[in-house]
């Protein structure tokens, strides 16, 4: 990346990323990991329990308000 860019959104420059590359790049991985194991278990619920909900039930489902 150029150098000459504006910081990121946490303030940190490329210079100081790259000073704790391997703190950075191991927590990244993790944070990536996380995600993905969350996004994997959302889609198996929602495989498993979305044909058990009748369609008037509304609230916290994708598309619907609670209201």
């Amino acid at each position: 990346m150029d150098g000459k860019k504006a910081v990121g959104i946490d303030g940190i420059t490329k210079g100081g990323y790259s000073a704790y590359i391997e703190e950075n790049l191991e927590m990244l991985e993790r944070r990536i990991k996380n995600n993905l194991v969350k996004e994997a278990l959302r889609c198996m619920f929602k495989a498993v329990f979305k044909p058990h909900f009748y369609e008037e039930m509304m609230g916290f489902r994708p598309g619907r308000g609670c209201h």
